[in-house]
């Protein structure tokens, strides 16, 4: 007669096959929707378009980044993005975050997603100078998503200082 395994002796379902479909190189993308929410929710849409949260392994998020740019920044923000994925989850889910570069496939961020112009405001204001001042501090930006970004934060940010100084004249 066979004895009965302890309970502590079992293994999940679960990862037995995973453990089954890596040992013959088969990979399923992880799409755990509650996971996909958190993260978006955590971390926002514009940087939920860029990553996506592949799974949760003792305690340990590892999540695919679009490029090492996006990766080096998410390195500031860990502790941050941990807190809130916890308070979210109600709970202590998550104590580490591992950043992997890898492709990133459009997903429903991408959908929701509203595209803004370059430059939303007013650049009548701003000189020759100004403009090839933003555009020499630009060039050794390579992601072209960022340097969109800062090339509106710097637009708005010299259009400020000449109100600011207009303002002040008077």
């Amino acid at each position: 007669m066979r004895r009965r395994r302890r309970q502590k002796d079992l293994l999940k379902l679960s990862d037995v096959l995973q453990r089954a479909l890596k040992q013959r190189e088969v990979f399923v993308p992880f799409e755990d929707r509650k996971l996909m929410e958190i993260w978006q929710e955590s971390v926002g849409l514009q940087i939920a378009t860029r990553t996506h949260p592949e799974n949760i392994r003792r305690g340990t998020l590892f999540v695919k980044v679009a490029t090492s740019v996006w990766m080096q920044q998410l390195q500031y923000m860990k502790k941050e993005i941990i807190e809130k994925m916890n308070r979210l989850q109600g709970g202590e889910a998550v104590r580490d975050i591992r950043f992997v570069i890898g492709e990133i496939s459009p997903g429903p961020a991408d959908k929701k997603r509203v595209e803004r112009p370059i430059v939303d405001l007013d650049t009548r204001s701003l000189t020759d100078d100004d403009k090839k001042e933003i555009a020499s501090s630009l060039s050794s930006v390579g992601d072209e998503e960022l340097r969109d970004i800062l090339k509106r934060v710097m637009t708005r940010e010299k259009i400020r200082e000449k109100k600011t100084k207009e303002t002040k004249e008077r």
